[in-house]
């Protein structure tokens, strides 16, 4: 890289090696990115809109999933672009390019700590789901829950300022500790949501089947279910993100050179593919949500066609009264002739 390229962004300074195996990985994880923005784009824009505008949905697990799918929205259409763009500038040597593109890209890592804290928030919520199952609607509100979805934003902004210090070891300290109790609260949850599932469990296998514990055990079977999908996407979560702790290990150790240049591609596309594979967990363990989207689908597609054509949607709503027309006067003439005046 030449002297001027260092003078616009400090990211740029790495270098892209021009090696046949660097060139195969570059390009097979941008196609990656670029199929995975556009999935996660679409994907998690249906998840936004459905739960706008079904009203069965106008609940705060499900506003917490349309917060969680809104941080997806957001990193699918920043942070796959933006890393494309600053891996194919990179190669062609457009250093102002480059340094834009990762700007854009370290900005774009707000979205990722959002998506984090929010998974974070809904485990908790889970867990009062079943703990206080009887005060939950009382505790658990749609506004408390948008109130609690900006303090995570505030607190993202503040984690992502070490970001632009450049002092790495402040960067990670920071982003390790807040992982770290994250990762307690999702693990102290989810064993407490455990604990209760089994206690529930015992208690209806013990007692009679009546219609309220009948209600009762649906409504726990439904948490549950909530619960292991989101423990899912969790899991996704932190798999994504053991590549990207190795290449900084990598980085640390070996620094930039051999396979740690290929390997910060793959673990970069690898991380940024759960915005697109978050949604699949969705509608494959939510029942609720894929019948929604189902509906929701079909009214639009219903109201669509009405605009488009209304001239039919008239005849037929003219046929339809013509019809009922006729069928009131033959049920008229069949009781003139059962009852003749």
């Amino acid at each position: 890289m030449n002297g001027s390229g260092e003078n616009f962004c400090h990211a740029a300074s790495l270098g892209l090696s021009h090696t046949i195996i660097i060139q195969t990985v570059v390009f097979l994880t941008n196609t990656l990115n670029i199929i995975g923005s556009i999935a996660a784009i679409l994907q998690n824009s249906i998840i936004i809109w459905t739960v706008r505008k079904h009203l069965e949905l106008h609940q705060p697990s499900f506003v917490l999933l349309a917060c969680l799918a809104f941080a997806d929205l957001l990193s699918g259409s920043t942070s796959q672009p933006s890393w494309v763009a600053y891996r194919l500038a990179e190669y062609y040597q457009m250093w102002r390019v480059a340094c834009c593109s990762y700007t854009i890209f370290k900005l774009s890592n707000l979205w990722h700590y959002v998506s984090f804290l929010t998974l974070t928030i809904i485990t908790i919520d889970r867990f009062l789901a079943l703990h206080y199952h009887l005060r939950y609607m009382e505790m658990v509100t749609i506004p408390r829950v948008l109130v609690a979805y900006g303090m995570i934003w505030i607190t993202s902004i503040a984690l992502l300022v070490p970001t632009f210090t450049n002092d790495y070891a402040l960067t990670a300290i920071v982003l390790l500790t807040a992982s770290f109790l994250c990762f307690i609260i999702i693990l102290m949850c989810y064993y407490q949501i455990y604990k209760i599932t089994r206690r529930h469990h015992r208690q209806i296998r013990n007692q009679d089947s009546t219609h309220s514990m009948a209600h009762h055990k649906s409504r726990m079977i439904k948490i549950k279910k909530s619960s292991t999908t989101y423990l899912l996407v969790t899991m996704v979560l932190f798999v994504s993100v053991f590549p990207v702790i190795a290449y900084f290990v990598s980085y640390i150790v070996i620094g930039y050179k051999g396979f740690v240049v290929w390997f910060l591609d793959v673990s970069v596309a690898l991380w940024l593919l759960t915005t697109a594979i978050n949604p699949m967990v969705y509608f494959w363990r939510m029942t609720e949500l894929r019948r929604a989207v189902k509906m929701e689908m079909k009214r639009s597609l219903r109201r669509n066609n009405n605009i488009i054509d209304p001239g039919n949607h008239r005849s037929s709503r003219q046929s339809s009264h013509q019809s009922k027309t006729r069928k009131e006067t033959w049920n008229d003439k069949s009781t003139q002739k059962n009852h003749p005046s």
